[in-house]
């Protein structure tokens, strides 16, 4: 399930990249925060990331430390300066409810938004271990009903328009190669 997840991000985040008029530069950094936004997860216990109950408040301490976390993990790599902030701000809101630091609208790096929007989308549309999926409608409902609360309005606007006319596509086998 998480490479799938991993894969999706990676191109969903590109698709509105693309959509929303960033430079192939910055597709580029989007695509590489999809498929490492959560890599600070490894220091997360599986039981508590498996878990198909709600978590407890320290084990829901303990998953939100995974951006920061993530940061750390890839601060060597030759592209952290374009992919940790979007590591590091993918759960971060808005309004400002968000963590690890209370980030709220434009402060949040933009790529960080964009993550956080496909982010919830799939999380959404696909089977977790505490619910089944929403139907692709019914998630779009949710980003709207969210929209200038926990995400950007005009990302929303734009990935739920793209969603509504058929032209977010899942990553093809091309699409995973040239990601790696």
């Amino acid at each position: 399930y998480t490479e799938g997840h991993l894969w999706r991000l990676a191109h969903y985040g590109e698709q509105l990249a693309i959509a929303a008029g960033f430079s192939a530069d910055e597709q580029q950094s989007v695509r590489r925060g999809g498929l490492l936004h959560d890599i600070g997860k490894i220091g997360v216990a599986d039981d508590i990331l498996r878990k198909p109950a709600p978590l407890t408040p320290a084990e829901y301490a303990q998953v939100k430390e995974h951006p920061e976390r993530g940061a750390r993990i890839i601060a060597p790599m030759r592209f952290a300066r374009e992919v940790a902030p979007i590591v590091l701000g993918h759960h971060e809101h808005w309004d400002g409810r968000g963590y690890p630091y209370g980030l709220r609208g434009e402060e949040i790096p933009i790529g960080a938004r964009i993550i956080a929007i496909v982010d919830a989308y799939d999380a959404m549309t696909t089977d977790r271990p505490y619910r089944g999926a929403l139907t692709r409608e019914r998630a779009i409902q949710r980003l709207r009903s969210r929209s200038g609360v926990q995400w950007d309005p005009q990302l929303v606007a734009i990935f739920a328009d793209m969603v509504e006319r058929g032209q977010l596509t899942e990553p093809s086998e091309t699409d995973i190669e040239r990601c790696v």
